[in-house]
C-alpha cells in the first residue's frame, strides 16, 4: 500500500517537474518573440516577467511586495536597484498555484 502511495507521489513529481519545465519553456520562447532582454540565466526585468504572466506590473511589484508571487531577484545600489525574475521561478510559481 505504501509502495503504491510512493509511486503515485514518484509520478506526481514528475508531471509537476515535466509541467515546471514546458511552462519554462513557453516563458522563454515568448520572451524571445517579444524581444525581451533575457540574461544568461533566464531572468527578465520586472515589466517583461508581467508581460509575460499577463499582469501589469504595478500587479506583479504588489504581490512581489506582499511575498505571495514568485521568487524574485533585486540587485543594484540604492534607488538604482533592479529587480528581475528567472524564468523557471515564474513556471514554479504558476505551476505551483496551479488549480485541479
Amino acid at each position: 500500500m505504501i509502495e503504491s502511495q510512493l509511486d503515485a507521489l514518484r509520478l506526481q513529481c514528475s508531471d509537476y517537474d515535466e509541467r515546471v519545465f514546458k511552462t519554462a519553456q513557453l516563458f522563454a520562447d515568448t520572451a524571445r518573440a517579444a524581444g525581451m532582454q533575457l540574461s544568461f540565466d533566464l531572468r527578465i526585468g520586472e515589466a517583461d516577467a508581467a508581460a509575460v504572466l499577463g499582469y501589469s506590473p504595478d500587479h506583479l511589484q504588489r504581490i512581489r511586495r506582499e511575498k505571495t508571487g514568485p521568487t524574485a531577484y533585486r540587485r543594484g545600489i540604492g534607488n538604482k536597484t533592479r529587480v528581475s525574475y528567472r524564468l523557471v521561478d515564474l513556471a514554479h510559481w504558476i505551476e505551483g498555484t496551479r488549480e485541479r
